[in-house]
């Protein structure tokens, strides 16, 4: 069983590893005078900062208390920056010359997924560890899983027998 951190831990990593990735070398461009190398950080002059402001908005959801909206975003944060680096694994930045991917480009990805990943996480613990509320007054509510007796049976209410 995971404990009630590994959400955060695996966020905040990404984070980490998210802010890391962009000082790194993400492109080699081939030009006529030799290769170049581009960081994240020189290559994309608006994806840096998104990059940078969902890796700092991501510590940020580590740190204040754990409820249903902050995991959500912490999620959406991770989702939305692993699409855009995605986006840039499959179409590279246009120029003249050839550009290859680097290591650190799919460390940036990976990271951006960690991230997602525990948001998820702890977005699922969260679910799971609630009871399953049927619907409506009256109506039982089973207890959480891991909970009880394996294979306890349920008394639901007839409606008719009320009558």
């Amino acid at each position: 069983m995971m404990k009630p951190n590994t959400g955060r831990l695996l966020s905040a990593g990404g984070a980490v590893l998210l802010l890391v990735s962009l000082a790194l070398i993400w492109y080699h461009v081939d030009r006529p005078t030799g290769m170049q190398s581009w960081t994240g950080w020189r290559t994309f002059p608006r994806l840096r900062w998104v990059v940078g402001v969902g890796a700092v908005l991501t510590l940020a959801t580590t740190v204040v208390a754990q409820v249903r909206w902050v995991l959500l975003l912490r999620t959406a944060l991770g989702v939305i920056v692993g699409l855009l680096i995605l986006r840039r694994i499959i179409d590279p930045p246009p120029l003249s010359s050839p550009m290859h991917a680097q290591p650190a480009l799919y460390l940036g990805f990976v990271a951006a997924v960690a991230v997602a990943l525990g948001g998820l996480v702890d977005t699922g613990r969260r679910f799971a560890t609630g009871g399953l509320n049927l619907g409506g007054p009256g109506l039982p509510q089973l207890p959480p899983a891991g909970r009880g007796p394996v294979g306890a049976a349920v008394r639901v209410p007839n409606e008719a027998e009320r009558r």
